[in-house]
Parts: structure tokens; C-alpha cells; sequence
């Protein structure tokens, strides 16, 4: 193709050549040591040697973006952005080698691309600038000729020619962005939950898979709190109409399909977002009955906001949030 993919551009019709492609993203917590790394490359050879192209893209190893960030104050309180950058950049870039590594090393071939070798461009501030376009030749290129792309999620490259990243889930919005350039089947978000849950796993016991969403839904969830994908990503998704799976990267099991699904009423999931000292509660759905306002009603008690998108409750106390969001997953998903 002559120019470009960029971002905004209208969805492409599916290939018409019957062909396969796949991004496959992995996040941090997948690639933390070479154990969970080997799993990443079985999965990206299976998919390949079932006749689909693949393209990976990778995260920085478990907390190394933390740790990185944790370092540079140490040394600066107040880094210089265009420094840091340089510095988290780092973190991908060491996921790509070792992947590709992996991958060659189960029989596989994979060739490792920075943001730079992808032709990944971004625009913006430091530490939050967004993709604007993507040159897919190079990686086109490398799956065509037989091999998986491995590509360094988290970043791309500014007009003056230096790294930037953007933001936190960059990854994920590395990967859709790919999948959308690329005229990708779908784009497989392995994580380390089994897919989309009605819960947080760590705050309440036994959610519930939800085995497939319409875009919209995921949208709103991802910006009210749900983690197992960025709400970037997730609006990206929507936007360009990309198949989305969002899976476990070790397990077995179809994870959680987003797709042109009717949208579901009443509520999807609830979620809650902390910072240091309060949190938000969310109970997102498109509608509910009159039932369900009234089991809100009684586990919120006052002071719930409710929008179009969902019931939320503000400023909560951290151990107060905990019980309040077990009450109302118990209340509606067991």
C-alpha cells in the first residue's frame, strides 16, 4: 500500500483473500520472567503454524516501568520528559528481544521491532503523546516472508525524531492501532485474567466471564474502571470496528469476544478505581430495572450519581469500598 495508515481513517473492509492476521498483544504481567515469556511465544508459533500472520506486540516486564520511573526519581524528582521517555522506551524494547528470542528458540522465526524499525508515529506531549499514524511496510513485510513481527508496545516516534510514550495501557493501544493499520481479523488482548469479568478478581471472589461484549460496552467499562484493557484501546476498537478477544495469556479457555454483539441490558459489571486516600464504585450498564434501582438504592445507599452509562459512587473509604462492591456483585451475579 502506498500511504500510511492514520489514526481516524475510515475501518477497511476485511481482506478479501480469505488469509488470517493477528495481533497478539502481551501485557507485563505475561512477559514478567522467561517461564511466562516461553508461554507468550508457544502461543504466537501456535497461532502462526495454524496458517495465520502474526504480529506481537509486548510490554515491559512485570513492574519494570515502575521500577524504571522509581530509579529516575531518585535521582530527579522531576525528571525531564523527553529523558524519561528515553528511559521507559527501554522497558519494551528489552520484552521485543527476549520474545523474539523465545519465539526462535521453539522452532518458531521472529523478527523484533522498536517504534522506530515499526514505523509507529506519534504526536503530543512527552509521557502521554498519541499514535497518528502507522507505515506497517517493515512489518507487513516480516509476516509475508513466513515470520512473526514482534513490535515494542507503549510508544512511537514524535515529529523531531525522538521516542515518546503514551501512557499507561499504551500497549494495548499500540496493539489495536496495528490490528486497525493492518486490516487485522482480530487482536487478542492476553492478559492475566481470563477475559472480561463482571468484577475485579482481586476485590471480589468468584466474578463471573462475561463471554462476549458489544464494542460499546467495553468502552464504557474500560472508563469506569475496568483494567483488563485501556480505554483508549477499547474506544479505538469501536471506532474501526476490530474484532477484540481478551484472554488469558497461560490458560486455556475463548476469554471474552467484543464484537458487533447486541448490547446487553441492565448491568454489565461493577468496578472500582483508587487513589490514595478514596475510591469511586461503578455499576455500569446501559439500563436497569426497576428491581435493579432498587437493589443500588439499598447497597449504595445515598449519595449514587446516576448517569446514562451507570450508577457511581464517590469518595468511598478504601475497606468500605471493598465490602460495598462485594455486597453489590453478590446482588446481582451470584
Amino acid at each position: 500500500r502506498g500511504q500510511p495508515w492514520t489514526a481516524g481513517q475510515a475501518p477497511a473492509a476485511r481482506r478479501p483473500d480469505g488469509g488470517r492476521l493477528i495481533v497478539q498483544k502481551f501485557g507485563g504481567s505475561s512477559v514478567v520472567d522467561a517461564a511466562r515469556i516461553r508461554l507468550c511465544a508457544q502461543r504466537a508459533v501456535d497461532a502462526h503454524r495454524a496458517g495465520s500472520q502474526v504480529v506481537v506486540v509486548v510490554s515491559a516486564m512485570g513492574r519494570t516501568t515502575d521500577a524504571l520511573v522509581r530509579t529516575a526519581r531518585e535521582l530527579d524528582q522531576s525528571p525531564a520528559p523527553r529523558e524519561l521517555d528515553q528511559l521507559l522506551a527501554a522497558g519494551e524494547q528489552v520484552s521485543v528481544s527476549l520474545a523474539a528470542i523465545a519465539i526462535n528458540a521453539i522452532g518458531g522465526r521472529a523478527i523484533g521491532f522498536d517504534a522506530r524499525q515499526a514505523g509507529i508515529a506519534a504526536d503530543g506531549h512527552h509521557g502521554r503523546a498519541r499514535i497518528t499514524a502507522i507505515d506497517e511496510a517493515r512489518v507487513r513485510a516480516v509476516f509475508e516472508s513466513g515470520a512473526i513481527a514482534v513490535v515494542a508496545g507503549f510508544q512511537g516516534v514524535m515529529p523531531e525524531g525522538d521516542i515518546a510514550t503514551i501512557g499507561r495501557g499504551g500497549s494495548d493501544t499500540t496493539a489495536v492501532s496495528l490490528a486497525a493499520a493492518l486490516n487485522a481479523d482480530v487482536c487478542e488482548i492476553n492478559t492475566d485474567a481470563p477475559g472480561v469479568m463482571t468484577a475485579d478478581p482481586a476485590l471480589v471472589p468468584e466474578p463471573q466471564l462475561l463471554e462476549s461484549l458489544n464494542w460499546g460496552d467495553l468502552t464504557v467499562f474500560a472508563k469506569h474502571g475496568a483494567t483488563v484493557i485501556a480505554h483508549d484501546a477499547a474506544a479505538m476498537a469501536e471506532e474501526h470496528a476490530i474484532p477484540l478477544r481478551i484472554r488469558h495469556a497461560a490458560l486455556a479457555g475463548g476469554g471474552t469476544l467484543v464484537g458487533d454483539y447486541p448490547r446487553k441490558s441492565g448491568p454489565i459489571g461493577c468496578a472500582a478505581t483508587f487513589d490514595e486516600a478514596l475510591a469511586t464504585l461503578s455499576l455500569v450498564g446501559l439500563s436497569m430495572s426497576e428491581g435493579d434501582n432498587e437493589v443500588v438504592d439499598r447497597v449504595f445507599g445515598p449519595g449514587a450519581e446516576r448517569t446514562p452509562e451507570g450508577v457511581f459512587l464517590r469518595d468511598v473509604e478504601h475497606e468500605k469500598a471493598r465490602i460495598i462492591l462485594r455486597s453489590l456483585h453478590a446482588s446481582f451475579w451470584q
